[in-house]
């Protein structure tokens, strides 16, 4: 009788850890919260709650200043492996870090290399903090125009939060 109650409980275990997995609530979990969104439209909603668009005026230049979200601010995250991802504007060009203008992010590159790189860093909120490969984190220019740029030092900066909207 007593083995039959620990092989019970062993069963109802290994039922349980299993459901926990399934739910990627164990902290060891290494489920992609992003994964389902890789690769279609989505719109990245700012730390100051403006949607960002990519403006083909301005050679694709990317402002976080719109209300709403309509063509002009969607954007494809193209999953490259490794929690890097890269980013598709509208105008069907890869957002890059501009390094020859203070950093600023726009959507110009036909091809991705090393400026067209993004690391997801996720935060302990809802947003996620985009690492570019020259090594610092996007934020917004509040200064000048709202853009996007590459220049922050810390994911903990409140212009660097940025919340992933499936289209």
């Amino acid at each position: 009788m007593r083995g039959m109650r620990f092989f019970c409980f062993s069963i109802f275990t290994l039922l349980f850890c299993a459901f926990l997995v399934s739910c990627g609530r164990n902290t060891g979990s290494t489920k992609d919260p992003f994964a389902e969104v890789k690769g279609t439209p989505v719109n990245l909603l700012a730390a100051n709650g403006k949607y960002v668009c990519c403006l083909s005026e301005l050679n694709g230049l990317l402002i976080a200043d719109r209300d709403s979200a309509f063509a002009w601010e969607l954007f494809r995250m193209i999953d490259l492996g490794n929690g890097k991802i890269s980013l598709r504007g509208v105008n069907n060009k890869y957002v890059s870090v501009l390094s020859d203008d203070d950093n600023i992010l726009a959507a110009q590159a036909l091809e991705i290399s090393k400026a067209e790189t993004f690391e997801i860093i996720h935060t302990t909120d809802s947003t996620i903090a985009l690492k570019a490969g020259n090594g610092f984190y996007v934020g917004i220019d509040t200064i000048r125009h709202l853009k996007l740029f590459a220049s922050s030092k810390s994911e903990s900066n409140p212009f660097a939060r940025i919340k992933i909207v499936k289209r």
